[in-house]
């Protein structure tokens, strides 16, 4: 309309020259990249197909402006949800039930001690107007519409959403409580995975991260790839204190300097220093060392043959899935005593497909015969068995008579076997899982296969390797530790379960109160002055590198600042 009517009242030259103006600049527009800036447009990083059909979304809901200038103070719709701002009216995002709708801005008051003070200039005192504690804050409306992602996503997304909602709820009623206002981002599939409902060992230490995050009020915020991070990071940089990563993709991040990782040429990347890898086992799998590394299990008290680690105990609890399964009474369960063999894939009883095959078929016969209990399984094979298998299976498993093997089942079928179940049998693999823990908090103890140990000293649990080094330092009547292919041993182990039930057990580290209590610190540290001291100690090489170094494997340059 607008350039009709110019064409109308201009030279026909002057308007044939606006008129090619206009069109390059219309085809410029329509191919930009859809990257992001700071506050949402123009990085020009790759797009996924999420986050293509998310900006379309936004677009389409008129949730977008272009961050090249400041509202207009008689602006009555805008995309974005700017703190501090005045008199600018917020649409609603949706209508769904369980997201608060956005409350109209207001402006935030700085905390004490953030305001500009007087500057003295030319021998006299010029008053500056006080600036917020926080920069404006350019919100979006919502960063994961509803009808954006697949089913899948929607599992996490929804939850960061929600969260989202409540920071700027807060923000616009000038009313967030301290800890609201720390943000922790996640860029790990274990995090994610957790929120659909998986229950693997990470996804159950993941849930136990984000029920503590939770109890303790902060933001949580999931993102799935690099470019969506630095987009939702750099709407509150300030105010996000750590980022949960998977090992994988900080090596990632710390390798793409030029659209992931801060550096000078990309001064609005994510800093290095705020990764922390999320990473479930001893090794060092951080550009920055052990101190950037949380672990589920306190790897410092390890034995030396189990590849001790300084990496940082945050923990995790099983409160919430144990207490989901009725506590059995042991006179209620089942007859004859079952004892829970902990092996999901049949190849872990299978001599010369796995290391360490703690009991033979005869050793397995021996205890059934001698104890009168009945084993319970859950062990598949990860494909179809040909013939060599199956023969492997016969000649690796006990006899039928005593077992029953429930192929499959899911945690809450699980939950339920292991609650009507005396004992706990490992057979070496796997290591490190949540299981015993599970089984100590149902009254089960635990039998632990011990793997290695010192000929001259076998009692010595400091040279020991086992299934479950941690569980390991526990004590009778909870913990049996039982060394590879001793019948005796075995026996004596089941039987003393038997014979001394025990109720239910939690450790206090493995406690929701006790892993709030260790997360609180790495949110609040310092770690922009962690990594000063780090530069300063380990300029020559990474910290806590061990040999193959990983830093120099996943090709990250060093110094990479």
């Amino acid at each position: 309309m607008f350039i009709g009517n110019f064409r109308r009242a201009a030279t026909p030259r002057a308007a044939f020259l606006f008129s090619i103006v206009a069109l390059i600049y219309i085809v410029y527009q329509q191919h930009q990249p859809d990257g992001l800036t700071r506050f949402g447009l123009g990085l020009g990083l790759p797009r996924t197909p999420f986050e293509v059909q998310m900006v379309q979304k936004l677009k389409d809901a008129q949730n977008w402006v272009a961050p090249v200038a400041e509202a207009d103070e008689n602006e009555e719709e805008g995309g974005f949800f700017t703190l501090p701002s005045e008199g600018v009216p917020v649409p609603p995002v949706h209508d769904s039930d369980d997201m608060p709708p956005p409350p109209p801005p207001l402006p935030v008051t700085p905390p004490p001690g953030h305001g500009h003070e007087e500057e003295k200039q030319h021998g006299h005192e010029e008053q500056h107007q006080p600036e917020p504690s926080l920069p404006k804050l350019e919100l979006p409306l919502t960063i994961y519409p509803d009808d954006v992602g697949d089913w899948a996503q929607r599992f996490w997304m929804k939850p960061s959403e929600v969260d989202f909602q409540a920071l700027r709820a807060c923000f616009a009623a000038d009313s967030c409580p301290e800890n609201r206002k720390k943000i922790i981002l996640s860029h790990s599939m274990y995090w994610r995975n957790t929120l659909r409902g998986d229950v693997g060992g990470e996804e159950v230490w993941a849930m136990s991260v984000i029920d503590a995050a939770r109890s303790l009020g902060y933001t949580l915020i999931q993102v799935d790839s690099f470019p969506e991070l630095v987009r939702v990071y750099n709407y509150f940089p300030d105010l996000v204190k750590v980022i949960f990563m998977d090992d994988f993709e900080i090596f990632g991040c710390f390798r793409d300097q030029d659209a992931c990782l801060q550096t000078a040429r990309n001064p609005n990347g994510i800093p290095g220093y705020k990764m922390l890898a999320f990473y479930f086992w001893t090794w060092p799998r951080h550009p920055l060392g052990p101190r950037w590394i949380v672990s589920p299990e306190n790897y410092n008290n390890m034995s030396q043959w189990e590849m001790p680690s300084p990496n940082i105990y945050l923990g995790y609890s099983i409160e919430r899935v144990c207490h989901a399964q009725p506590f059995i009474p042991h006179a209620e369960r089942y007859s004859p005593p079952q004892v829970w063999i902990f092996a999901k894939l049949m190849h872990y009883f299978f001599p010369g497909r796995e290391r360490n095959v703690a009991w033979s078929k005869e050793v397995l016969d021996g205890l059934a015969a001698a104890t009168g209990i009945k084993y319970g399984i859950a062990a598949h094979h990860r494909e179809d068995p040909g013939e060599e298998e199956k023969e492997l299976e016969r000649i690796s498993l006990p006899e039928e008579k005593y077992y029953t093997n429930h192929v499959w089942l899911d945690q809450k079928g699980f939950m339920k076997e292991l609650a009507n179940s005396r004992a706990l049998m490992g057979v070496a693999n796997p290591i490190t899982s949540p299981s015993p823990w599970n089984a100590l908090c149902l009254g089960v103890p635990y039998i632990n296969v011990v793997t290695s140990w010192e000929q001259n000293n076998p009692d010595n649990r400091w040279t020991w390797r086992s299934q479950h080094a941690l569980a390991s330092l526990l004590d009778p009547p909870y913990v049996y530790n039982v060394r590879s292919g001793d019948l005796k041993g075995l026996i004596a182990a089941v039987n003393a379960a038997l014979a001394n039930p025990i109720d239910s057990y939690i450790p206090d580290a493995m406690t929701l109160p006790s892993i709030a209590a260790r997360l609180a610190p790495l949110v609040d540290r310092d770690w922009a002055a962690e990594e000063r001291d780090m530069r300063a100690k380990c300029e020559d090489g990474p910290c806590g590198c061990v040999e193959p170094c990983d830093v120099h494997l996943e090709n990250v340059p060093w110094p990479y600042w």
